[in-house]
């Protein structure tokens, strides 16, 4: 095979072990030695700053699983913490993986973990991965399910080597595959010389000594180097982070993940109470009431004018009437411009579940077949007032033509939607792309966005 003419051998046939140099990767001289190779990266020790995956695992356990399975992965911890490492792995896996389908657990990787991963990035890690000609990446611990499409999506990475976990049916079964000295005889390598780059108080592992043993040179960053690394820029990502989804909106670390869980039992009946109050009482009323439990609302340039629907441009009596376009951050959108307005109006929606619709204090008016990135969009008015302090800015922007004419030249009805969405984009501070719902979807949830309108 390809891989074994790399393996480099002595003439007992013994291998041959590669030269370790410690560095702190932060000499130009460095980044000039490594150009134009192949690179073996460690992504644990060598791409990521943060010596700890549980916060990774906390994601699945939480996104694809239930609270309740992040909450027993939680109260394992400090038993995790005591535990040798591949132990703690093989913990880690059975409580976040077992029964859960495929696809829940690609969802995750594709829209969540990506985000959390970026952050972590080290910039001086980085600088060294995007001088290379080629780059394997090698994931000692964490599974190459959570990880593979973070690295070949946003990182660039051609080849990803990981430990596999069982699968019976399409649903895991919550346990590590051996591991196999023939990792990386999967990649095919050409002739190019190979290195290797890591962290050095993971190298000395069987499976890190087996996997370097490819290469000429390993480099390797010691911990505490590794502790002064600053991440890496938003503007310097290879690739621009556009999607996320998620419920949760914060590094579940442990310290954060026992906050969040002290704050449930607090949090699940004030959702209620925030949740009646607007169902139920006229919205001045429910705005008034909200802002002494905890919910902020900010309206910028309101057409509302002593509780009548005010003067131009945004109000005129029309037979036509007015349709407002939002930028939908969450399903409460409609509600909040009908409250400000103080008047009911028709939400126009291309996705309602049967709960949003039956909770929804404002008609809905259906546009095709019911849409949604996931099973549990029509908790998004609970996430939202979950929350210690939820706050709400709404702003209303002057009102445009839905006919427009730019060089004399009438635009189509989509070249009207663009540019109403690139006002949006403008004063939201973001930019626009020509990314549609469709492939939207596909990245997020891996369909295009259809559903059974019966669910």
């Amino acid at each position: 095979m390809l891989g074994q003419h790399h393996h480099r051998q002595s003439s007992s046939d013994i291998s041959t072990f590669p030269e370790i140099i410690l560095t702190s990767l932060q000499t130009p001289q460095d980044d000039e030695h490594l150009r134009n190779k192949t690179l073996i990266l460690d992504v644990e020790g060598g791409l990521l700053r943060s010596p700890s995956i549980f916060p990774y695992f906390m994601l699945v356990a939480i996104e694809a699983g239930s609270f309740l399975r992040g909450l027993i992965l939680l109260c394992l911890y400090p038993l995790l913490c005591c535990l040798p490492q591949e132990v703690e792995l093989q913990i880690m896996v059975i409580v976040c993986f077992m029964g859960l389908s495929e696809e829940k657990v690609a969802r995750v990787a594709r829209a969540t973990l990506p985000k959390y991963f970026l952050e972590d990035v080290g910039r001086e890690g980085f600088e060294v991965l995007r001088g290379m000609k080629r780059v394997t990446g090698v994931c000692s611990l964490l599974p190459r399910i959570m990880v593979e499409p973070f690295l070949k999506e946003y990182m660039g990475l051609e080849v990803v080597v990981g430990r596999e976990v069982k699968m019976i049916k399409g649903r895991y079964v919550g346990l590590l595959e051996k591991e196999s000295e023939g990792k990386l005889e999967q990649a095919k390598f050409d002739e190019t010389e190979m290195i290797g780059l890591g962290c050095s108080s993971s190298y000395f592992g069987y499976d890190h000594h087996q996997l370097f043993s490819w290469c000429k040179e390993v480099y390797l960053v010691t911990p505490e180097e590794k502790r002064k690394w600053s991440p890496l820029p938003r503007d310097q990502y290879p690739r621009p982070l556009i999607f996320h989804d998620g419920r949760l909106a914060f590094r579940p670390t442990p310290q954060a993940t026992i906050a969040m869980f002290m704050w449930l039992p607090v949090a699940l009946p004030l959702t209620l109470l925030r949740t009646l109050i607007f169902l139920n009482l006229p919205y001045p009323i429910a705005v008034a009431i909200g802002s002494v439990i905890g919910v902020t609302t900010r309206v910028i340039n309101s057409p509302v004018h002593t509780g009548q629907v005010g003067s131009e441009p945004h109000a005129q009596p029309s037979s036509q009437g007015h349709l407002y376009v939002c930028n939908h951050r969450t399903l409460l959108d409609p509600v909040y411009i009908s409250a400000m307005l103080n008047k009911q109006v028709s939400a126009v929606t291309y996705s309602v579940s049967r709960v949003t619709e039956l909770i929804s204090p404002i008609r809905t008016v259906r546009m095709f077949h019911g849409t949604s990135t996931g099973k549990s969009k029509y908790l998004d008015h609970f996430y939202f007032f979950m929350n210690p302090r939820p706050a709400y800015d709404v702003q209303f922007m002057d009102k445009m033509p839905t006919k427009m004419v730019i060089d004399g030249k009438r635009c189509e009805s989509y070249e009207v939607a663009n540019f109403v969405q690139g006002e949006i984009g403008r004063i939201l501070g973001f930019q626009s792309t020509k990314l549609t719902r469709k492939e939207k979807y596909l990245r997020l949830a891996g369909n295009e966005g259809f559903a059974d309108t019966k669910e």
